[in-house]
């Protein structure tokens, strides 16, 4: 019977058994000050854990409203695109279905882009997915961004 080593457990457990005290004398009177974002992962763990064990049903959250001008900025916030795109890519990024899948990737966001922006996209025949290739680009892609060139073709 090793006596320093229980006495260390005990004084442990102490320190644990005093915060939780603590913790549960702030709750009970109400000093917990303003209530900021989502509890504890702790406190949520604990309070599903009772839900569960009382047969308690998990009530629907609750659905945000917001006023109609904030609608109405959120709305023109996400219209803001920008002026001018750039994408560029290689012919040998990626094999076989994810060839396939960032090909159709690009075209649905040129798609999305719509009118009002310039679009530039560029294929660079044999370049790879790796810094060489983009820095071959990246001349290209900030003349046509800063617009002082337009889309240039790189073959």
């Amino acid at each position: 019977m090793d006596i320093l080593k229980m006495l260390t457990e005990l004084r442990g457990e102490r320190e644990h058994i005093e915060q939780a005290i603590l913790v549960l004398e702030r709750l009970a009177a109400g000093a917990r000050g303003k209530r900021r974002g989502r509890p504890p992962k702790w406190m949520s763990a604990v309070t599903s854990a009772v839900a569960s064990e009382n047969g308690d049903v998990a009530a629907p959250r609750k659905r945000r409203h917001m006023s109609a001008a904030t609608r109405k900025k959120m709305a023109a916030a996400q219209k803001g695109w920008p002026s001018r795109v750039y994408v560029g890519a290689g012919t040998d990024e990626g094999e076989g279905d994810s060839k396939r899948e960032m090909v159709d990737d690009v075209n649905k966001f040129m798609r999305a882009v719509g009118q009002r922006t310039a679009t530039c996209l560029v294929i660079a025949n044999g370049a790879q997915h790796n810094e060489d290739a983009w820095r071959a680009r990246l001349p290209f892609a900030l003349r046509f961004l800063l617009g002082s060139a337009d889309c240039p073709s790189m073959k």
